[in-house]
């Protein structure tokens, strides 16, 4: 079955693992599905922002986006990392 595994930061030990087998990722539709999962999974290795501080907010930023980075090169689908992508240079 097509999974992935979103971790946080070497520091960590959170993981959890992303499904997308039940996906077609030859379609927007799944990739933008299969984006919002390894989204939110990041969020939840990270703590999900319970930030109370700048500092840990900009720690859970940090953690996120290194998560998200991860999971989507261990995916490695040409559309997940286009839209990857063009999510961050917006």
């Amino acid at each position: 079955a097509a999974q992935t595994t979103v971790s946080a930061t070497q520091a960590q030990v959170a993981t959890t693992t992303v499904s997308y087998g039940d996906l077609n990722l030859a379609s927007q539709s799944g990739v933008a599905t299969l984006y919002r999962r390894l989204s939110r999974a990041a969020d939840r290795v990270c703590g999900e922002n319970e930030a109370r501080s700048p500092r840990e907010h900009a720690e859970f930023r940090a953690c996120r986006t290194a998560s998200l980075n991860r999971a989507v090169q261990q995916v490695g689908h040409p559309g997940v990392l286009a839209l990857h992508a063009d999510q961050r240079s917006a």
